[in-house]
């Protein structure tokens, strides 16, 4: 998959015909996978590309001037995107100068030059200045090369599927709704880094998984899940917090107890998938205490029967 970073200053120098969706597609959840499904039929009844319009950055952190935290890394949707069969990116810089664009602007500084057949948005897709541009808008522009085709809404159970009801039931800890609006299980990759060895001397050896800061986390606590490594999969119990048992250290930790392996896991990456919130994470008056709840914990874990559903 190629990632063509798009200046509305300079001609493409491409001129391959694509069928595209465009939208920013944090988490990629079943809302972006319609946009998906749409474009890739448009693109095979045309023998056109398959592609996606995106941007490098949140267009709401240069519209509100604040930071936004994600559920996907940029690299991880991009390899995401490439599983599902998209074959180019056109990756447009997200600016305050584009934010101020006019939406008639937007249409032709960056849709109309790329060659597109088809390009499929969002029944709430809005674009240029002060999101005046709307799908609406786009499909009644007489000037437009490429048929449009509006996605209405997804939802379930009266609920709009979107990345905004995403990270509010990863906020709560609602996992299984996180992995239902998905359609995926979600999941934590990182490499694995010194802790302080307090698992170990349990009996419960742990791996310690490096947080990024730019994402949003799931609501602190102890989880049952999946761990990936090197392409093996065990079970495992998850948790998030600060360790308040061991530690008087309030920076969150994630650290993950493989069931099944006792390798030394330092320095390799880890993608931890998580299925179920068992517990809120609680203070326990002492290490063998703390044990105990352990035990518990694995044999809970043993016990679940959800699976991983990779994207």
């Amino acid at each position: 998959m190629r990632i063509i970073e798009l200046d509305p200053r300079k001609d493409p120098s491409y001129s391959e015909e694509n069928c595209a969706c465009i939208g920013y597609f944090d988490g990629l959840h079943r809302g972006h996978q319609a946009l998906l499904r749409e474009m890739k039929e448009a693109a095979e009844e045309s023998g056109s590309g398959k592609a996606v319009i995106t941007f490098d950055r949140d267009p709401l952190e240069v519209v509100t001037g604040r930071k936004q935290k994600q559920i996907l890394r940029r690299e991880t949707l991009y390899e995401m995107l490439e599983r599902s069969g998209v074959e180019t990116v056109f990756l447009i810089p997200f600016s305050e100068e584009i934010a101020a664009m006019p939406a008639e602007d937007f249409r032709k500084n960056f849709l109309y030059r790329l060659h597109l057949k088809t390009l499929v948005c969002g029944f709430d897709f809005r674009y240029g200045y002060q999101g005046k541009g709307t799908a609406a808008v786009l499909k009644e522009a007489q000037d437009r090369p490429f048929e449009v085709r509006v996605i209405g809404e997804i939802s379930e159970d009266g609920q709009k599927i979107s990345s905004t009801a995403v990270k509010q039931f990863l906020e709560k800890g609602e996992i299984e709704n996180v992995n239902r609006f998905l359609g995926y299980t979600y999941h934590l990759e990182g490499n694995v880094i010194h802790g302080l060895q307090n698992g170990r001397k349990m009996g419960f050896p742990t791996a310690n998984i490096e947080l990024d800061p730019q994402l949003v986390l799931p609501r602190t606590g102890v989880y049952a899940g999946y761990a990936k490594v090197q392409g093996e999969f065990y079970r495992a119990m998850i948790n998030l917090g600060s360790n308040p048992t061991v530690s008087e250290s309030p920076l969150l930790h994630l650290e993950t107890h493989l069931i099944g392996s006792g390798e030394d896991l330092y320095g390799q990456k880890a993608c931890l998938y998580f299925t179920k919130r068992l517990r809120p994470e609680i203070t326990f008056n002492g290490l063998e205490e703390l044990r105990e709840q352990l035990v518990k914990d694995r044999e809970t874990v043993m016990n679940t029967s959800e699976q991983v559903y990779e994207f």
